[in-house]
């Protein structure tokens, strides 16, 4: 059965899965939720960077997650949506994706987050970096 689990190990399992991250750490300060199967992650969601503003925050959004998992149940998604939304405030979310990572950006286009922009050379000095952002007037799952 797929389930919520919040294990502080979850953050680094997500980092770990995240080709270009060099430091395990580099989140900074972050609350991350995982999903998964007696009580092993099949996929984590880690949100970090969080901006506040007065007219609404916005949370960087990485995710991880095994191939071939079947984890991304409307309740889910609603459940970790509302902790983005509406247990931090936010405005809106923001992904940001190592140019080149098509599942990634598959990902994130069926959450319903739009592509933004790019930062070029913003992933590691050598690799454009893909801004995707979802605002939550935009949020299917509330």
């Amino acid at each position: 059965m797929i389930e919520i689990i919040a294990a502080p190990a979850v953050a680094s399992w997500v980092a770990d899965r995240i080709s270009g991250v060099d430091d395990a750490c580099a989140f900074g300060p972050l609350t991350a939720i995982g999903v998964g199967v007696n009580g092993k992650p099949i996929a984590g969601f880690v949100f970090s960077d969080l901006r506040t503003s007065k007219h609404g925050n916005d949370v960087r959004v990485t995710v991880a997650a095994e191939r071939g998992t079947r984890w991304a149940r409307p309740q889910i998604l609603t459940y970790l949506f509302d902790y983005a939304f509406n247990q931090l405030a936010c405005a809106r979310a923001t992904f940001i994706i190592r140019e080149g990572n098509e599942r990634a950006e598959r990902v994130a286009k069926k959450l319903g987050f739009r592509k933004e922009g790019v930062i070029r050379r913003g992933w590691d000095g050598k690799t454009n970096a893909l801004i995707y952002g979802l605002l939550k007037t935009e949020c299917r799952y509330l």
